[in-house]
C-alpha cells in the first residue's frame, strides 16, 4: 500500500492570547481613592447623627432596621418631615435603614449589643486601589438588597430570610351550616296498643358547599388587589391557601397549597378583573393538582364536564374536557367527588433582592 503523503500546508498555530487588562495609571488610583474616601466620611458622619439615638431594648428582635435619613412630605407650600433619622421600622420597609444585629446579654451589657451591618467585601475593593482603611463604616441599604451573611451568623441569616414575605389581609369563605329540623313531639300511646317500632334516626342533610367561581374567586381578587396597591414596584406575591373539603362519606380534611403572583410594574393600579384570571386558573390548578395526589375532585370540577355538549348521554369513563382531550387526569374517571365547604387565603408579600 502506497503510503500516505503528508499535506505540505503547514498548520499555523494561533497562539491564544489572554485577555487585555487595563492596567490603572498612578492618577486614575488617585483620583478614585479620593472619592472613595469622601464617600466613606459621607457615610461616617450620616451614622454618627443616628448612633446615639439607637440605644438596646430588652425586647428587641434579631435584627433592627433604623431609618437613614429624615422622610420629608410636601403638603401644599409647606414641607412636614413625616419621620425622623434614627426611627425604628418593620422588615417590610423600602427606604434605606441601617442594620443592626443585636448580641446576647452579658454581665456588662445586660440589654445586649447593636451590631451595625458593614460590607467587609469592600475593605479588599478600597486596598486594591491604594486606599488602606482600618475598618469600613456602616452603609444604609435597603432591606431587599441587604446581604446579611456579613454577619456571619446562621441565625441572623435564617431570621432574616424567614421575613421575606409580608402577610397581608386573610379571606376566608364559609358555607353556611344547613337548617336544623324541628322534632316532632312523640305520640301519645294509646292504652291496650303496642308500642310503635323505634326507627332508625334520619341522616342530617349536609350544609351545601362553596361555589369556588362565584364565592371564592370575587374575593381572593379582590384581596390581591388591594396588596397590590400598595406598592408602586416589584409586586410579587405569594398566596397560601388552606382549603376544607368534605367526602361523601362524611369526613372532612383539609389541604394547604400556595401560588405566585408577579405584576409587571407598567401595570399601575388594575381593576378587579385583571386578578380574576389568576385565580380562576392559576390557583385553582394548584388546588386540584392537591386533590388529585388524594384521588379526589371538586363536585364543581365534575359538574362542569358532564354539562359539556361532547359529554352528554356518555359513561363517566369516556367524558372529555372542553379542549377535547380524555378527562382522565390519570384514571380520573376513578376520582372521589368532594364538596368544598370552607377556604382560606391570604397574599404576602415577597422582598426580593436586587441582585435576584
Amino acid at each position: 500500500m502506497a503510503a500516505k503523503r503528508r499535506s505540505s500546508r503547514r498548520v499555523q498555530k494561533v497562539k491564544k492570547t489572554a485577555p487585555s487588562r487595563t492596567r490603572l495609571t498612578e492618577h486614575d488610583r488617585q483620583v478614585r481613592a479620593a472619592a472613595a474616601q469622601r464617600e466613606l466620611d459621607r457615610r461616617q458622619s450620616q451614622f454618627q447623627k443616628i448612633r446615639g439615638k439607637v440605644k438596646p431594648r430588652k425586647k428587641d428582635p434579631l435584627l433592627v432596621f433604623v431609618l437613614a435619613n429624615d422622610q420629608r412630605r410636601r403638603v401644599g407650600k409647606r414641607t412636614i418631615v413625616t419621620a425622623r433619622a434614627g426611627d425604628r421600622v418593620t422588615r417590610g420597609d423600602r427606604r434605606k435603614v441601617f442594620i443592626f444585629r443585636k448580641t446576647r446579654a452579658t454581665k456588662a451589657h445586660p440589654k445586649g449589643r447593636l451590631v451595625p451591618y458593614r460590607d467587609y467585601k469592600e475593605k479588599a475593593r478600597l486596598h486594591k486601589i491604594g486606599l488602606a482603611v482600618k475598618s469600613v463604616p456602616p452603609k444604609s441599604v435597603t432591606i431587599g438588597s441587604a446581604d446579611v451573611t456579613a454577619f456571619k451568623s446562621k441565625a441572623v441569616t435564617k431570621y432574616f430570610y424567614a421575613g421575606r414575605k409580608v402577610a397581608h389581609k386573610l379571606v376566608t369563605i364559609q358555607a353556611r351550616p344547613a337548617p336544623a329540623r324541628r322534632k316532632k313531639a312523640p305520640a301519645k300511646r294509646q292504652p291496650g296498643r303496642k308500642a310503635p317500632a323505634k326507627r332508625k334516626p334520619a341522616r342530617k342533610p349536609l350544609p351545601p358547599g362553596i361555589d369556588f367561581n362565584a364565592q371564592v374567586v370575587p374575593k381572593v381578587a379582590g384581596a390581591l388587589k388591594a396588596a397590590a396597591d400598595r406598592y408602586a414596584s416589584r409586586r410579587e406575591f405569594q398566596v397560601d391557601c388552606a382549603a376544607v373539603v368534605r367526602l361523601p362519606s362524611g369526613k372532612v380534611i383539609a389541604v394547604q397549597f400556595n401560588a405566585n403572583f408577579k405584576q409587571a410594574d407598567i401595570q399601575t393600579f388594575q381593576a378587579l378583573g385583571f386578578y380574576k384570571p389568576f385565580v380562576q386558573q392559576k390557583l385553582y390548578a394548584a388546588f386540584a393538582e392537591q386533590l388529585k395526589g388524594l384521588g379526589l375532585v371538586t363536585t364543581g370540577s365534575a359538574q362542569f364536564i358532564s354539562r359539556l355538549p361532547v359529554n352528554r348521554g356518555q359513561p363517566r369513563k369516556r367524558w372529555r374536557d372542553s379542549k377535547g382531550m380524555a378527562w382522565k387526569q390519570g384514571k380520573g374517571w376513578k376520582l372521589k367527588e368532594a364538596q368544598l365547604v370552607r377556604f382560606d387565603a391570604i397574599p404576602n408579600y415577597i422582598i426580593t433582592r436586587s441582585s435576584d
